[in-house]
């Protein structure tokens, strides 16, 4: 498949502004969300362009809206997953529904992810709210919560060290997530280094919860080789076949950049140019239903949207037509609807 009919690419314009209202998520059914996300994903697919879901992005309070939908639009993106920064418990994720209810067929509500004091203490309102909003079928995916994580290449050159974060993946509240997922059917979003010492912990909750389905974030991604030794391809491979109920996205680092805590390449999934790896295309067309688009946009990187959708799309590009199709959009589909994609 030609990088040119996977990309779509047609530049880049600039919208105004609009800042998301609070709002509630009735006004639609969820099979009439559905039917509307179907309906622009297969007006992408009638113009030749493979849509792209993205699953993992982070909205923080104020969103250029117009020009989110324009660069949706002339990237080929069907369905942006927002999941809004917790900062608020009297709001909890209602920004997510507000942007849901501005552009139907093209935000997924989602509810707040872990990346606030209000994850990371491990007490308070959090996990109710949560819970409550999982519960209530208004949500369609949950929020990325960050178990390990490291300061981001800009928060470490700026020694900004707040997001070294260390939380027990099989702690109460590791738990507690796990049972929402396979008690609601809801996916959650894993921030998860992959440290040889952490892996153990996170293959048995997977084999003590196999109704919950989890997205592990930033496949082929080691900042730290010396501390992720056993992380890789074959590891992933073998971990993909035990646990049905893993999955992973590809938001990835821009192809050969270095992460500045260690020096290490971090991006270990693609060379320099884009391109997949042999050994991750491989795995990628071995377990062709496990993985997912992200783009791990940010509050202090919209301006990057345009620039991973494309590197997605050179990376889909090494891939063979059907399996393409299902990381770009037909697996977060099943995930998000729970329904098959059917052309």
């Amino acid at each position: 498949m030609s990088l040119a009919a996977l990309c779509g690419w047609r530049g880049l314009s600039s919208g105004g502004q609009a800042e998301a209202q609070s709002g509630g998520g009735g006004a639609l059914s969820a099979a009439q969300r559905i039917a509307g996300w179907a309906e622009r994903a297969r007006s992408l697919l009638q113009r030749g362009i493979l849509p792209i879901i993205d699953t993992e992005a982070t909205y923080g309070g104020q969103i250029p809206t117009d020009s989110m939908v324009e660069q949706m639009d002339r990237h080929g993106v069907a369905l942006v997953c927002f999941a809004p920064n917790f900062n608020d418990p009297a709001r909890g994720s209602r920004s997510s529904l507000a942007l849901a209810k501005q552009h139907p067929d093209r935000f997924v509500p989602t509810t707040c992810d872990g990346t606030t004091g209000y994850w990371f203490r491990q007490q308070g309102p959090f996990l109710e709210v949560m819970q409550r909003e999982a519960r209530s079928g208004d949500f369609f995916l949950l929020g990325e919560l960050e178990f390990r994580h490291y300061p981001s290449p800009a928060q470490y050159r700026a020694r900004k060290f707040g997001r070294d974060i260390i939380i027990p993946i099989d702690g109460a509240w590791g738990h507690a997530v796990f049972q929402l997922s396979s008690e609601t059917g809801l996916a959650f979003q894993i921030h998860y280094e992959p440290e040889d010492a952490l892996l153990a912990p996170l293959e048995k909750m997977l084999e003590a919860y196999p109704g919950a389905k989890v997205i592990w974030c930033h496949a082929g991604q080691v900042r730290y080789p010396d501390r992720q030794s056993a992380y890789g391809p074959d590891y992933l491979r073998q971990t993909l076949s035990r646990h049905p109920n893993l999955f992973c996205d590809l938001a990835l680092s821009e192809p050969g950049s270095r992460y500045p805590g260690s020096g290490a390449i971090h991006n270990t999934a693609q060379f320099g140019d884009g391109r997949l790896r042999h050994e991750w295309r491989r795995l990628l067309e071995t377990h062709p239903d496990r993985f997912t688009i992200g783009s791990d946009i940010a509050p202090d990187r919209y301006e990057d949207f345009p620039t991973k959708i494309v590197q997605s799309r050179t990376l889909l590009a090494s891939l063979s037509r059907d399996t393409a199709a299902r990381i770009a959009f037909q697996n977060a589909w099943r995930l998000l609807t729970r329904q098959e994609w059917t052309a």
